[in-house]
Parts: structure tokens; C-alpha cells; sequence
């Protein structure tokens, strides 16, 4: 009996094992480095900071802000910030749909020479937050909820033009105007799109 017992207690422990090994090779193999230091992740594991869309690369690709200041753009131009807290349900949901809506060109020819997409990351917003440059721009554009999505207009240097695009497509959304459900990244450009010029 004990020799039965001490067997089964050697299957389980080998069991246990190679379920560990399989799920870390498998969340090793999803956070894989390129050359340029950009990467690919599961949205629940983005490292926190801010990044920049490379229309060449397609990819995100993380800004440089010195001292924890938040990142204010200086550049004139249009900016879409997407505000993604790495344990929002909604924004897990919401990540994988818009890096592949960005890589198609049909869906972004005629914006990509108009504005700059910024992912800022976080995991709770400011309470939980390991990046000071993300936890700063979450601070000074005061966001509350995520996903949020604001497009910022910069002229001579200064932001002339912050419009909370999220509000606007819930508001669509209550009118009826636009399908319940998750962001959908189409209606999110469809809304950038009316609002630049």
C-alpha cells in the first residue's frame, strides 16, 4: 500500500512539473526581444511606459522621457494616446484588435501621414505602476477609466486640442449609433478621423 501511495505521489509531482515547464516555455516564447528593442506581448503583460507606433516597423516602440516627466508632445501634429491598464479586461480585449488594425494598410493609408498613435501602460492606472513616465501622462491627462483614447493637437509647441474620443464613442454607442460591444478600433479611427483636419 505504501509503495502504491509513494507511486502515485512521484506521478503527481512529475505532472505538476511538466505543467509548470509547459506554461513557462509558453509565456517565455510570447514576450520574445527583436533586434530594435521592440516586442511582442499578451496584453496583460505589457511592460509599463509609453510608446510610439512606427508606421515602418509596425510596431510599438518605447519613448525616452527623462526625470519621470509625463510625455507631452512638442512636435505639431495630431496624437491619439491609448491609455491600456494591463489588468482591464476591456483593454486585454481591445490591444490585439488594434495592433492588427494598425498593421493593415487598407485601414490606415489615409491617416498614418496625419497623426502619431501613443500607447501609454500601466497595470491599475497610478496606484499600481511601475514606469514614472506613464504613471505621470496617466496623471496629467487625468485618466479614470480604460480604455481611454484622447487626441491631442499640438501647434507651435503647445496642446491646442484634447478631445476624449472615448467619451464620444460611448455616446454613439447610447445614441444607437454604433454597435454595443467592446472598442472596436474602426469606429475609434472613424471618430479620429472627423476630428482632424
Amino acid at each position: 500500500m505504501r509503495s502504491l501511495t509513494l507511486i502515485i505521489i512521484i506521478i503527481l509531482i512529475l505532472i505538476i512539473g511538466l505543467a509548470t515547464a509547459f506554461l513557462l516555455i509558453r509565456n517565455t516564447s510570447s514576450q520574445t526581444t527583436t533586434s530594435s528593442g521592440s516586442w511582442s506581448y499578451p496584453p496583460n503583460n505589457i511592460p509599463n511606459g509609453v510608446y510610439m507606433w512606427s508606421w515602418d516597423k509596425k510596431i510599438f516602440e518605447r519613448v525616452n522621457v527623462s526625470g519621470g516627466n509625463p510625455y507631452v508632445p512638442k512636435e505639431d501634429g495630431y496624437y491619439l494616446y491609448y491609455f491600456h491598464n494591463n489588468q482591464c479586461p476591456h483593454c486585454q480585449s481591445f490591444e490585439p484588435k488594434l495592433i492588427s488594425f494598425l498593421k493593415d494598410p487598407q485601414n490606415t493609408r489615409d491617416i498614418k501621414d496625419k497623426i502619431k498613435i501613443i500607447l501609454v501602460v500601466c497595470n491599475w492606472f497610478t496606484i499600481d505602476c511601475t514606469d514614472p513616465t506613464a504613471k505621470a501622462t496617466y496623471a496629467w491627462y487625468n485618466v479614470m477609466s480604460s480604455p481611454t483614447f484622447l487626441l491631442i493637437e499640438v501647434r507651435n509647441g503647445v496642446v491646442v486640442k484634447n478631445i476624449d474620443i472615448s467619451s464620444l464613442y460611448v455616446s454613439l454607442v447610447n445614441q444607437g449609433k454604433i454597435p454595443q460591444g467592446e472598442f472596436d478600433p474602426r469606429y475609434v479611427f472613424l471618430l479620429v478621423k472627423s476630428n482632424i483636419s
